[in-house]
């Protein structure tokens, strides 16, 4: 017995060891809902000690877990019926940053079937969310670009248009008045097309051209 009783003790305490230095969030009840499990990734995260926790009544100690979901409520559905929930939620934590967690919920059975435990696995996805939203944003932004690209094409052909009987019409002889207003119709047609032009450079992605640029001039224009 004195034999079985220290090989059980090495076996908890290895048990212990490896619960302990897993990175992820781990967090049990029993099927009284009391806490059994509080891993030292949580102890970190919370500043809630497992000493604290354990034995305790977990709809009153496990409510910080989660800012948006009742990770109690998930994990006593979990003993009535095994569905294998996961779900993300945010968590803040005692230097108050806040993580973006994935839990995962699953009960654990005796051999006749009956739950002796229902454990939540917390995994950090803080950094997995936050490029999922940059790759959204740039599949987005690749989008506009190619929506911007066609809508230039298409508005260069009435431009090239509006340029070119500008220019056919200031070689016929007018007043000064009518001149002055084919010499604004070329000029603005013109800025237009320019600006056509470096929104198709923008959506190709190619080098920007730098040239000397008169300051006095774009004021007056």
């Amino acid at each position: 017995r004195a034999l079985l009783r220290d090989r059980l003790a090495q076996a908890e305490g290895r048990y212990g060891e490896l619960v302990n230095a897993t990175p992820t969030f781990l967090v049990a009840i029993d099927p009284e809902g009391t806490v059994v499990l509080f891993n030292r990734s949580l102890e970190l995260a919370t500043g809630q000690r497992a000493r604290d926790v354990l034995g305790r009544d977990g709809s009153r100690c496990l409510s910080h877990l989660a800012d948006d979901v009742d990770l109690h409520a998930m994990l006593l559905r979990e003993l009535l019926k095994p569905t294998l929930p996961t779900v993300r939620a945010r968590l803040t934590t005692a230097n108050h940053r806040e993580l973006v967690v994935d839990w995962r919920v699953t009960r654990l059975c005796h051999g006749n079937g009956d739950p002796f435990m229902v454990v939540a696995v917390g995994a950090d996805a803080t950094v997995n969310a936050r490029l999922e939203t940059e790759l959204v944003h740039l599949e987005r932004l690749a989008t506009a670009g190619q929506l911007l690209a066609g809508t230039a094409h298409e508005l260069n052909n009435p431009l090239a248009a509006v340029v070119g009987f500008a220019e056919l019409l200031q070689q016929f002889r007018t007043d000064e008045r009518c001149r002055d207003y084919l010499d604004k119709l070329h000029s603005q047609a013109q800025r237009a097309r320019r600006i056509v032009q470096n929104l198709l450079t923008f959506a190709r992605e190619q080098p920007a051209d730098h040239e000397p640029t008169s300051v006095h001039e774009l004021v007056s224009q």
